[in-house]
């Protein structure tokens, strides 16, 4: 059975009210943190438009012809358009097949429902033909754009959407489901929580993919970097096989740490809270300037990795591993 994760309630609500009074906008743009779980909250929209039976039921029923056609992931109503093999770009010629499926009639005489995930991955020239679908939609209609950076997708495009947010969450029920979910392992949810900046499943996908490992591996690597003790370029190559992307993260978020420390000394607004005493051994013969500088070149490396080009990853990693290794140099360490 489909259950709305607590955190996304407030947001459920909101929809179920515009339904009922039949305000649906064309078009939905659904924005938060990777892992705040727009995905499965888009399957939940998605399974209560194109459930036959619903009526007045709080979920879709799960047994009717269009919950089994969605199940089997062949309704004749739905389309899905998301990233190809090896592209980091959602094609204007992907975008034109969505286009020629809204304008036929739907089959169950319903809602005829596109997804675009993630929405920024469209090129400009896919962004500019969706704009006349937003601008002249068909009835009974949606299109539900899916994104984690909505500053990238253009303004006539975001300004076309009904934009629904979700923030990251610390409350009690957050806390309770992400403890829920870890079982028997001993880390704090609090600590998760804070880690991911209040972004659940986040959270739980530090325990399950190794999230937590990478994060000591980094600051260890920091610390043998700071006292000369080890090789740029074969840290950079380890930092490689545990993922670019996550490395230059947790770089990024442990040196902000040190940043906030360098500039109050207090440790109460500290993310990485449980590993306060090794960031203060790491700032002890670092200025403010040398902190941000690196927090800016960590930043800008994760950016790049994280865009829609592809670069020299390991390449960045070792920028960042000199860099780090040079302070310590240049300090008399």
């Amino acid at each position: 059975m489909l259950t709305v994760y607590p955190w996304q309630m407030n947001q459920w609500q909101h929809l179920q009210h515009v339904i009922k009074h039949d305000r649906l906008p064309h078009a939905l743009l659904l924005t938060g943190a990777d892992g705040i779980g727009l995905n499965d909250f888009a399957i939940h929209v998605v399974a209560d438009l194109l459930c036959e039976s619903r009526g007045d039921k709080e979920s879709p029923c799960g047994a009717c012809k269009g919950c089994h056609l969605r199940q089997a992931g062949n309704h004749p109503d739905l389309f899905l358009i998301g990233l190809e093999e090896k592209s980091k770009q959602i094609s204007v010629e992907q975008v034109r097949d969505l286009i020629e499926f809204m304008t036929l009639k739907s089959h169950a005489g319903g809602y005829k429902i596109a997804v675009i995930n993630p929405a920024e991955a469209m090129n400009r020239s896919a962004a500019n033909t969706l704009l006349k679908t937003l601008e002249e939609p068909p009835p009974q209609s949606l299109l539900l754009l899916l994104s984690h950076r909505p500053a990238l997708l253009p303004v006539t495009i975001r300004s076309r959407c009904q934009c629904l947010v979700f923030n990251g969450s610390k409350s009690t029920e957050t806390i309770r489901w992400l403890a829920e979910q870890l079982g028997e392992t001993v880390v704090d949810p609090v600590l998760l929580l804070s880690l991911t900046g209040g972004v659940p499943l986040q959270a739980k996908a530090l325990i399950e993919d190794g999230g937590l490992e990478c994060r000591k591996m980094v600051l260890a690597d920091l610390q043998t970097l700071q006292r000369k003790q080890a090789d740029p370029v074969k840290v950079a190559e380890r930092w490689k096989e545990h993922g670019t992307a996550e490395t230059l993260h947790w770089l990024t978020e442990l040196i902000i740490d040190m940043v906030r420390l360098k500039l109050t000394g207090e440790t109460s607004r500290l993310t990485n809270q449980d590993v306060t005493d090794h960031l203060q051994r790491l700032i002890k013969t670092l200025d403010l300037k040398q902190l941000v500088d690196s927090h800016d070149l960590a930043q800008n490396n994760w950016h790049q990795v994280s865009g829609p080009f592809n670069l020299n990853s390991l390449g960045l990693l070792e920028e960042m591993a000199t860099h780090w290794l040079n302070l310590g140099i240049a300090n008399g360490e």
